[in-house]
Formats: structure tokens, sequence, C-alpha cells
């Protein structure tokens, strides 16, 4: 059985994901709460409880797509040391690829803002 505190993780969590794939479809001005709650599968009430305001919601949500990215790129930069630079060159094209493909509300994001 989850915590209150696991518990409320979790639906910010459900909330964000929510947020990130409503966000990235219809951008910020086209996306809103009430679909966000909707996609969460919670009612408005929560979506205004963890985010009082829509860019609140709309930080919270870029911050973590871009946090995704951060650990992606700081996995690949452990592994670069330890390449000569032609490898390097190529691991950072094949990884931008990876992340491209991976994570494709980043780049709806960056598209629609």
């Amino acid at each position: 059985m989850k915590t209150r505190v696991q518990q409320r993780e979790d639906s910010r969590q459900r909330i964000v994901d929510a947020a990130i794939s409503t966000f990235s479809e219809f951008g910020y001005h086209g996306g809103s709460t009430r679909e966000i709650a909707a996609r969460s599968g919670l009612n408005q009430g929560l979506v205004t409880y963890h985010f009082q305001t829509k860019d609140e919601l709309w930080r919270a949500a870029a911050d973590h797509i871009f946090a995704r990215v951060r650990q992606a790129q700081a996995d690949r930069l452990k592994v670069i040391a330890v390449e000569g630079a032609h490898e390097q060159s190529r691991g950072l094209i094949r990884d931008y690829v990876r992340v491209a493909a991976a994570y494709p509300e980043l780049f709806r994001l960056m598209v629609e803002e």
C-alpha cells in the first residue's frame, strides 16, 4: 500500500506526464488544464492543487523533459571520456537521434514555443 506522500508524488507525475503530451500536441495556449486532467485520469481539482497556474504546470513539464535530456547527456559523457574524437562525434550524433526518438515531446515543445 502506498503512503500519502507516494500517492501525492504519483499524482503529480501523472499530471506532469499528461502536461508534456498535451503541451507538445497543442502548444501552451492550445493545451488546457482540463485536457491535462482528463489525460492524467485525475480531476481538475488535483491539477490545481499541485499546480496553481498553467504557467507553473508548463514549467514543471519543461523541467521534467529537460531533466531527461540532461541525464541522457550525462550518461553519454561518461562513455565519451574513453573514446577517440571520431567515435565521440559519431556517438554524440547517435545519441542526439536516440533522444529525439525517445522524447519527441521535447522537440514538439520547442517548435510550439
